[in-house]
């Protein structure tokens, strides 16, 4: 350290010794300098003074505060054995070019040791003044830095690590100025754009971006600018220098300097191109989902965990019967979809979603939106984790049909068990050679109860002389070739005696041999009654040839046998007739139908026993006859018996009864027929009806007032009947259910060839429904003329009785307050006169208006209709002035005066006005109104043509059906012009309208011409125009 302080003196100042000499003692300044030297001692910074060899003469209090060493510690000693090695050499040679400028100053900073053994950092500020006679001496003035050193090298590795960190992430970074300039920016950025480093330096968005996204990013800057919030996930479109464009997503914040001013923005920007790319195929893949989900043949649905409905596809919608917006945000209990029972099901359901477990298939019914019952299968699949994110998805099916066909399977095999259990024949079910099974007609044939066959084989059956393996080898042999075994043998009962038995063993289709199904019927009477039967063959040969009905007898499509009547029938003789087949003799719609017969009866079908047909003869002749088949036995095969009987006569007899008996039974009139004893013998469907019963036994035989609610009232009609033959009236008759009802009846009397009654017949007609709709219809009349009045006026009428009345009171009165006043010259006076006379003129306005509102009874009088329509347009001066609409009139001097109601007419005018100016108003806000008077033909004509835009031709036909309209709810009631229709059809007149969309309305009134003289002495209705316009009602 020694060697090291002489170099560094040698080095500044070669004349060491001279200066030394003149080193004087700091303390024996003057006195005037104690306020210079306590400014210094409390200084912040350390004031040190070195002597010309670099020893230290002079230091401040704060250099201790600064080292750490106790004061005075290193007077007389170098400082420059405190510095810090790796500094020396900065330090030797700036104090070295120090000595050798008297007056000049250094400023470095260097590493000193600190008392406790850190190294301190300090900036130091050293000026020569050693050739100053009052210091000589170098004055170096310190300051400690060492924190701020720290917080620059802390800044400068954090700023080393944030640059490293932009350089090394995959999105880009940016700094720009508040023009959009780039100032920095790392790889990725310049990656994205696709400019070099250089070309990017100073560039501004606007170049490399479109201008609907430089605005777009214009805005959100200065939005942060403005604001100076941060801006995050901000999206727009780059074009990169090759032309190709990318999507990305930045974030924005202000940039500022040390004083807290914006100097710019920065940011990190992401290229979200391939994520814009997945969300659109996303999108797409949503979309197709979507259809798959709509288009799927089961119903999809979403639930919460509260059964609350989030989705639903068009299947849902058509197995609920709801529209999805009818049950979204709703759950099944609110729309009582599950009926009571299943309620808990559905609970349990839920539990188990809500444990994330699946459930299903589950079969329940559902209640649809019309209230009826549909059968569906549900498996449920919950999604998502934690209880308030997980959703249901929910598949339906309707099973409906198949729950029908598994019922009807159900039925069918009850229907086949029951017909099996019925059956004259025993059935015996055999699996693995033993019955399984058998219905209870065993227990008949063979004397055993059904138990005693259970776990038998088939030998239990046979009788002793029955070689009992060979049958059974035979039966298996067959039934494997043919499927089925038949033929008769002798069984053994349980009393010992035998029994004739036909049998028939089939196996089953798929289950053969394992198991068989064997028919046993008992023929012991069958051979018992053969020998009876041949002996009777001869009898009955004789009585069929003699029988009035044709006969014959068929094997195959063969005739074998025919009676005389039957070939007669046919058109032949009996010789010729033999051997002929059906195809021959019959038609084929005939053949058709009796082939049909046969194959059901082979299928062991019902068939019906007799059926009516056409039989065509030989010669043509056509004839109705009724067959009647059956199945014998004929010369030892199996043939089909047929009677033929010639119901000519009958069927002639039938259709002419039968067309009676329709023509009455579908009559719409109620038709009932009673004994002399008053006892219903018939009614007619219309009759059931309207007694509201639906079994006709429920009256036939019982008295005929049960239609009647008095007995006087029946006693009253036979009288009159008895005496007149007939009666046509009204009555009060009572349906089933209590309601009273009233009927029109037109009764009669039937007599027989005789002339004596033998029964009544009564029509009758409810025509209790009219009678209502005419009370009702006078009820409305007059309602619909109060609603129509005010609702022509009723919105001007609110407005001008709140809006003006009570300003113009206060305008009148505060008028007549002003021309009492003395103080007033003539002019002022005249004004307020002026203002009150304008004020009442206005307030006769308002008057007029609400007396228009109010109800009045149609009072016809003589009338100008000019007068009428001055008086109606003067309601709607104003408003006609403010909307900017002109009115153009062309009004006849010289029309007649009329016989008619004022104030309804007037509300006709003011309805057509009013629709004028609104229909101009919304369209164009302004417009023109043309009337017109005259008189055609005994006719005074009022046309209204506006330039409004005009009636659709649909809505043209309905514009005066009663509450149609076509403004918005609230704004109007659609009576008005259905009210004016009335009004004008009540005065004789017409009212029509005639418009073309974008020309403009015409509305045309027409009123007759009717003198004083020809209305005295009518009365005159106040209802009787709605009566008369019954289609408006």
């Amino acid at each position: 350290m020694a060697t090291r302080r002489k170099s560094v003196l040698n080095k500044a100042h070669p004349t060491a010794s001279d200066i030394a000499e003149r080193k004087q003692d700091w303390n024996t300044l003057p006195e005037s300098e104690e306020r210079f030297r306590a400014l210094i001692e409390n200084s912040s910074d350390a004031i040190t003074v070195l002597n010309a060899d670099g020893s230290l003469r002079y230091e401040s209090p704060s250099m201790t505060r600064i080292m750490g060493y106790e004061p005075g510690a290193t007077i007389g000693k170098t400082s420059f054995e405190l510095i810090h090695p790796d500094d020396m050499p900065s330090v030797t040679d700036s104090f070295g070019q120090l000595w050798k400028n008297p007056g000049g100053t250094v400023q470095l900073d260097i590493r000193v040791l600190h008392r406790d053994g850190s190294w301190r950092t300090l900036e130091v500020i050293a000026r020569n003044l050693l050739d100053d006679p009052v210091v000589a001496g170098i004055v170096v003035n310190q300051r400690d830095i060492t924190q701020r050193k720290q917080a620059e090298e802390t800044l400068r590795e954090s700023e080393e690590k944030y640059r490293t960190i932009l350089e090394d992430i995959e999105d880009g970074y940016y700094e720009v100025d508040v023009a959009g300039n780039f100032t920095f920016f790392n790889d990725p950025m310049c990656e994205m754009i696709g400019y070099s480093k250089d070309e990017m330096m100073g560039m501004n968005n606007r170049q490399y971006m479109d201008k609907e996204n430089a605005k777009k990013v214009y805005q959100a800057f200065n939005r942060v600018y403005a604001t100076g919030k941060h801006a995050e996930e901000f999206g727009w479109e780059i074009i990169r220098k090759d032309g190709t464009k990318r999507f990305i997503e930045a974030s924005v914040s202000l940039k500022r300097n040390s004083e807290g001013e914006p100097i710019g923005f920065r940011g990190i920007v992401r290229d979200i191109t391939e994520r814009k790319q997945m969300e659109e195929a996303l999108r797409k893949s949503e979309m197709k989902l979507k259809r798959y989900l709509e288009s799927s043949p089961d119903g999809i649905y979403i639930n919460n965990l509260e059964g609350t409905f989030l989705y639903g596809n068009r299947e849902a919608e058509r197995i609920t019967g709801y529209l999805r917006d009818e049950l979204i945000g709703k759950s099944f209990l609110e729309v009582e979809l599950l009926p009571p029972e299943y309620l808990s099901k559905a609970a349990r359901t839920l539990e188990d979603n809500r444990a994330g477990r699946p459930t299903g298939p589950l079969e329940l019914e559902l209640i649809r939106k019309d209230r009826s019952r549909i059968w569906v299968e549900i498996s449920t699949y919950p999604i998502g984790e934690g209880e308030d994110n997980v959703e249901v998805i929910g598949i339906a099916r309707d099973i409906t049909e198949r729950k029908q066909m598994e019922q009807a399977v159900r039925d069918r095999k009850e229907q086949y068990l029951a017909l099996v259990e019925n059956l004259s024949d025993a059935v015996f079910y055999f699996r693995g050679g033993v019955v399984v099974w058998c219905n209870d007609k065993v227990s008949q044939i063979y004397g055993h109860t059904k138990d005693d066959f259970f776990g038998k084989d088939i030998s239990f059956f046979l009788s002793d002389e029955t070689d009992r393996l060979k049958f059974i080898k035979e039966a298996y042999a067959v039934m494997k070739e043919r499927g089925h075994f038949s033929g008769t043998t002798k069984a053994k009962a349980k009393d010992g005696s035998l029994v004739d038995i036909e049998y028939s063993i089939s196996k089953i289709p798929g289950k053969y041999p394992a198991e068989v199904v064997a028919v046993a019927r008992d023929v012991t009477e069958h051979k018992r009654a053969e020998k009876a039967l041949e002996e009777s063959e001869e009898k009955f040969r004789r009585l069929v040839e003699e029988m009035n009905d044709g006969y014959c007898v068929l094997q195959g499509s063969r005739v074998v046998f025919a009676n005389a009547r039957g070939a007669e029938m046919f058109g032949y003789t009996q010789e010729e007739v033999i051997g002929r087949t059906v195809q021959e003799l019959l038609t084929p719609e005939i053949v058709s139908d009796l082939s049909k017969v046969r194959a059901k009866r082979q299928r062991g079908e019902a068939v019906p026993q007799q059926y009516e047909t056409l039989l065509v003869g030989k010669e043509g002749t056509t004839r109705p006859v009724e067959l009647g088949t059956r199945v014998i036995d004929y010369a030892g095969k199996p043939a089909l018996s047929v009677v033929l009987r010639d119901i000519s006569e009958r069927k002639r007899a039938e259709e002419t009864l039968l067309l009676k008996e329709k023509a009455i039974e579908n009559s719409v009139s109620a038709i009932a027929m009673s004994d002399m004893e008053g006892r219903i013998t018939y009614l007619n469907r219309a009759c059931m009806r309207f007694w509201g019963g639906a079994n006709k036994e429920e009256l036939l035989g019982k008295p005929y007032w049960l239609l009647l609610k008095s007995d006087d009232v029946v006693k009253d009609i036979a009288t009159a009947m008895f005496k007149n033959d007939a009666w046509e009236g009204e009555l009060v008759a009572a349906r089933k259910n209590g309601e009273e009802v009233t009927i029109q009846v037109s009764a009669g009397m039937v007599r027989d060839e005789h002339g004596n009654p033998i029964q009544t017949i009564s029509s009758f007609l409810d025509i209790t429904e009219l009678r209502r709709l005419e009370e009702e219809k006078q009820r409305m009349e007059e309602q619909l003329q109060i609603t129509g009045r005010l609702a022509a006026v009723g919105e001007l009428t609110a407005g001008v009785a709140h809006e003006l009345n009570n300003p113009l009171a206060a305008v009148q009165a505060y008028a007549e307050l002003l021309s009492d006043k003395d103080d007033l010259d003539e002019t002022t006076k005249s004004d307020v006169e002026t203002i009150y006379k304008e004020a009442q003129r206005a307030s006769r306005i308002t008057s007029n208006l609400l007396s228009f509102a109010r109800r009045y009874k149609p009072e016809k009088g003589l009338i100008s209709i000019n007068d009428v329509f001055k008086k109606s347009l003067e309601l709607h001066a104003y408003r006609m002035k403010v909307s900017n609409i002109e009115i153009v009139t062309d009004l006849d001097p010289d029309l007649p005066m009329l016989m008619a109601d004022f104030h309804q007419m007037q509300q006709v005018f003011v309805n057509i006005i009013t629709n004028a100016e609104q229909a101009m108003t919304e369209a164009h806000g302004r417009g023109s109104l043309h009337v017109r008077t005259q008189i055609a033909e005994e006719t005074i004509q009022i046309t209204f043509t506006d330039s409004g835009p005009g009636i659709p031709e649909d809505n043209l036909k309905r514009i005066f059906d009663p509450f149609f309209t076509t403004k918005d709810v609230g704004e109007g009631t659609g009576l008005g012009l259905s009210i004016c229709y009335g009004i004008v059809q009540e005065h004789g007149g017409h009212l029509y309208a005639r418009s073309r969309p974008g020309q403009g309305a015409t509305f045309v009134v027409e009123i007759p011409v009717i003198s004083e003289d020809h209305l005295i002495g009518e009365e005159v209705d106040s209802t009787h125009y709605l009566q008369s316009t019954p289609r408006h009602l």
